[in-house]
C-alpha cells in the first residue's frame, strides 16, 4: 500500500510530508510515536454491523469518545462493534493499528 500511496501522492499537486511510524493501538501510542503536526489529530475505527454485512470507516478527532450504540442509530446501523483483524485485512489489506483514510484505496465495494 505504501508503494501505490507515495506514487498518487508525488502525482497530485499537494505539499505532503511523509512521517513513517510503527503501528499504533492507542491514541496514547500515536502521541509518543507520531510527531507533532499542524492539523487535526484523529482515530480511525473500521466497525461493521451486527450481521457483518456494512462495515464503516470512522474518523473523529483523537479526544472524542465514540457512543457505538448512538452511531448506529445515526447511520442506521444495527449493534455496531469493532471489525475483527481478519475482516480489516479482508475489505482493507491492512492489520490493526495501521487503519487510515488511505485504507479506503484497497476497498473494493
Amino acid at each position: 500500500m505504501q508503494e501505490i500511496l507515495s506514487r498518487w501522492l508525488e502525482s497530485s499537486a499537494a505539499d505532503v510530508q511523509l512521517v513513517e511510524h510503527p503501528a499504533v493501538h492507542t491514541i496514547a501510542e500515536a502521541l509518543i510515536h507520531v510527531p507533532a503536526m499542524p492539523g487535526l489529530m484523529v482515530k480511525n475505527l473500521f466497525v461493521r454491523d451486527e450481521k457483518g454485512r456494512r462495515h464503516f470507516l470512522v474518523i473523529v478527532p483523537f479526544d472524542k469518545r465514540v457512543d457505538l450504540a448512538a452511531l448506529g442509530r445515526l447511520l442506521p446501523a444495527s449493534k455496531l462493534s469493532m471489525a475483527s483483524p481478519e475482516r480489516l485485512l479482508q475489505h482493507l489489506g491492512i492489520t490493526p493499528g495501521s487503519v487510515s483514510l488511505f485504507a479506503l484505496i484497497h476497498d473494493s465495494v
